[in-house]
């Protein structure tokens, strides 16, 4: 899951990735680059073209650094090692450091993905 999630993104395939790794109403994301914390999981055309245009493939290893599991929670520390196109920019490194929060109840955590990236280069 998390690393197909990560391939389908760097593809800049937002269905896929949606599909694979479904967020919850109050998924939350730290951006990489900085910019405010971002609340909610946008599935538009806007969105969808705005990701196919600026991720533009690339490849993806996803390492599992750590993990705490229950019965009806899972947290994950991953580091999604990323080499791709992003951008205008030629072919480089885009690793991060993820951190998934994944429930079989949603509303539970008010989460199924809670995504904490810092970028790891």
């Amino acid at each position: 899951m998390a690393q197909e999630s990560a391939e389908a993104y760097l593809a800049g395939d937002l269905d896929t990735y949606a599909r694979v790794l479904p967020h919850a109403d109050n998924f939350t994301l730290m951006p990489p680059f900085g910019g405010p914390i971002r609340q909610g999981f946008v599935l538009d055309d806007e969105t969808r073209e705005a990701t196919r245009s600026t991720f533009r493939g690339g490849r993806v290893k996803v390492e599992v650094d750590a993990s705490y599991i229950t019965d009806d929670l899972a947290v994950l520390a991953v580091v999604e090692r990323q080499r791709g196109l992003v951008g205008d920019l030629t072919e480089q490194d885009w690793s991060l450091r993820v951190t998934l929060a994944l429930s079989r109840n949603p509303n539970a955590l008010g989460a199924s993905s809670l995504r904490s990236c810092e970028a790891g280069r």
